[in-house]
């Protein structure tokens, strides 16, 4: 579905990306896509001056807890080039609040939702025995010397605690499967120690 004016959207703007000529294969000149979520918790992507099109709402049932839930879409390049999106789904107010992953086939269109690829199983979920529950809503970051990936995302440290004021922010390195996807392990557990990103003074 193509919105021909997305502003009368009740949105919520969640990020951007610039495109790469290795993303791009002839389809767009460089330009910034913005990546926001509608009122019926649609993901859109946006090429700036061009409709929004929606390339992913709740399908399956694990998206589909309470009510279906798809938000917080952040870009992700791997670092064979491959465009991903990561978002959360399932209410917030849950334990079961997750991320999710969508693929962009190779050389593929961003626009065109037929070229994505959503995952059938979540790619983060809670650890009840490391006091994480409801991880989502992230965002990604490189180490200060570049060499690191980062995840960096919010969770509760007990169970039904909410989208509230109960969550703490938490990060950790991640990295990338043999396919470019990403392997975010599982969440880490409270109090446990993690070495500061590489570089960092």
């Amino acid at each position: 579905m193509s919105l021909k004016y997305p502003w009368n959207i009740v949105g919520l703007f969640q990020g951007y990306f610039k495109d790469r000529p290795t993303i791009s294969q002839g389809y767009f000149n460089p330009g910034f896509y913005l990546e926001f979520i509608g009122f019926l918790s649609e993901v859109y992507f946006l090429l700036l001056y061009i409709p929004a099109t929606t390339i992913a709402e709740p399908e399956f049932a694990l998206e589909r807890n309470v009510f279906g839930v798809n938000e917080g879409p952040q870009a992700l390049i791997s670092l064979d080039n491959k465009t991903f999106l990561v978002y959360s789904a399932i209410y917030c107010g849950t334990d079961d609040y997750i991320l999710g992953l969508l693929a962009l086939k190779v050389g593929g269109n961003p626009m065109v939702k037929e070229d994505w690829t959503k995952s059938t199983q979540p790619i983060f979920t809670q650890q009840p025995q490391n006091n994480a529950f409801g991880p989502g809503h992230n965002s990604f970051f490189k180490s200060p010397d570049g060499k690191e990936s980062w995840i960096i995302y919010h969770a509760n440290s007990s169970s039904n605690q909410g989208c509230a004021d109960r969550r703490s922010i938490r990060m950790q390195k991640f990295s990338f499967k043999a396919d470019g996807s990403p392997d975010f392990a599982v969440p880490v557990a409270t109090g446990l120690q993690v070495a500061s990103p590489s570089g960092e003074s």
